[in-house]
């Protein structure tokens, strides 16, 4: 959350996301540093098209998960998989996650 924040206040106000980590004494990672500027998405498109034209036989096997259709509902079958898998985790069985060790 604190991450998300600190690239939102580079895009928005110029402010660089390493400085607001160190002075919210946040861990960056070292791969944030890598990004160019510029949108994601077209950038992406063009791997994945690349990618289907240099292994057509994997085409029809590529899930993208990139910008979607936003102006039709969520499809059934996905949606029912989502709810699925959030009821899981509230139980004591479906819960999945992982401990504080785990996560840094």
């Amino acid at each position: 959350m604190v991450l998300l924040l600190c690239m939102m206040l580079d895009f928005g106000l110029g402010l660089r996301p390493q400085t607001m980590s160190m002075r919210l004494n946040v861990d960056r990672n070292e791969n944030f540093a890598k990004l160019q500027a510029g949108y994601l998405f077209p950038r992406i498109g063009k791997a994945r098209r690349e990618f289907a034209e240099s292994n057509p036989e994997l085409a029809e096997k590529i899930i993208s998960l990139g910008i979607g259709d936003t102006t039709q509902p969520i499809p059934s079958h996905i949606l029912s998989g989502l709810v699925g898998g959030a009821s899981e985790l509230g139980t004591p069985d479906g819960y999945s996650g992982y401990g504080a060790e785990q996560g840094q």
